[in-house]
């Protein structure tokens, strides 16, 4: 079943038109806005809209989706939400081939997770329920079988109310949940000597020339290496005008303009990321459990000389 969407009320409209012609899309109401699935894109949330008069939210790249690169390193087709899996790099990456240097000319999606549609094995007008096979193979030999089962819902009101410390914003809102979960499809037991996988979600919004993403953190807790709390340096160090450091939190800067990424150490983190656009005035919240700080992550640095990938 595929639910018709009346889009003339929408102030960014053409983009959900393109969407519902490009592919098979689900649309959900939610508080005052939409949010818009797509199983056939990896199923991924494309993209939301807070009010009838509101432009998209999400970020969503037509000319990949019109014309896919099939040799391409990564087809970028945008969304709001979007399963992978990880790591990147180390000595158990995904995203490098065998002896590879792990640098960006080299990175590549796994074909498993660039393409590939998810089925439609529950719907009604609050939730979606999809599920894939998905196949994987690290550098280290670790083969991995999984079977990806997707689900997303409507939250109730209060629920959004609860995310937002009891209150409701007093403008527009929208939100959505989404429940992803892997399990072992294969007959191979998963270890830690050929590599663990990890689920990995992705946003991709809408920049801001004055966004910033909002980084909150534990002031308690100590890296075991004795760093700091938030790590700017994956893939090159991110420059001081595009990050910054507050007591318990840190600011990244949103505006698309330059490749960089941060990270919240394990032990200092809490179960939140954030971002503000002062010229837009929309604010994004992003809640995430379970949170456990003492499960082995595995270390997204780039690099295969890792004084401990987990």
């Amino acid at each position: 079943m595929n639910r018709s969407i009346d889009l003339s009320f929408l102030d960014g409209f053409a983009l959900f038109v393109f969407l519902f012609s490009a592919t098979k899309c689900y649309e959900f109401e939610s508080g005052s806005g939409v949010f818009v699935v797509a199983p056939e894109l990896q199923g991924r949330v494309m993209t939301s809209a807070v009010g009838r008069e509101s432009e998209s939210l999400g970020f969503v790249n037509r000319a990949a989706i019109s014309a896919p690169d099939p040799e391409g390193a990564f087809a970028n087709y945008g969304g709001s939400e979007r399963f992978w899996i990880g790591p990147e790099s180390g000595p158990y990456a995904l995203f490098f081939a065998p002896g590879a240097e792990h640098s960006r000319d080299n990175w590549r999606v796994p074909a498993g997770l660039n393409a590939g549609r998810f089925e439609v094995v529950g719907f009604d007008q609050k939730r979606i329920r999809m599920e894939r096979v998905v196949e994987l193979e690290n550098i280290a030999g670790g083969k991995f079988r999984m079977r990806v089962t997707r689900e997303l819902d409507v939250p109730f009101e209060a629920e959004v109310r609860a995310a937002l410390g009891g209150e409701l914003p007093g403008g527009e809102w929208t939100a959505f949940r989404s429940r992803t979960t892997v399990a072992n499809a294969g007959n191979n037991t998963w270890s830690r000597a050929t590599g663990l996988p990890c689920i990995w979600i992705v946003g991709m919004f809408l920049p801001g020339d004055e966004a910033w993403a909002i980084a909150p953190f534990r002031k308690d807790g100590a890296d075991p290496d004795g760093g700091p709390a938030v790590r700017s340096d994956y893939f090159g160090a991110v420059p001081d005008d595009r990050f910054r450091m507050g007591s318990n939190f840190a600011l990244f800067r949103a505006d698309a303009a330059e490749v960089g990424k941060i990270g919240v150490l394990r032990d200092r983190a809490v179960n939140r990321i954030a971002s503000w656009n002062p010229e837009t005035r929309i604010f994004t919240l992003i809640t995430f459990s379970p949170l456990d700080r003492n499960a082995p992550y595995l270390s997204e640095h780039w690099g295969t000389e890792l004084p401990d990938p987990y």
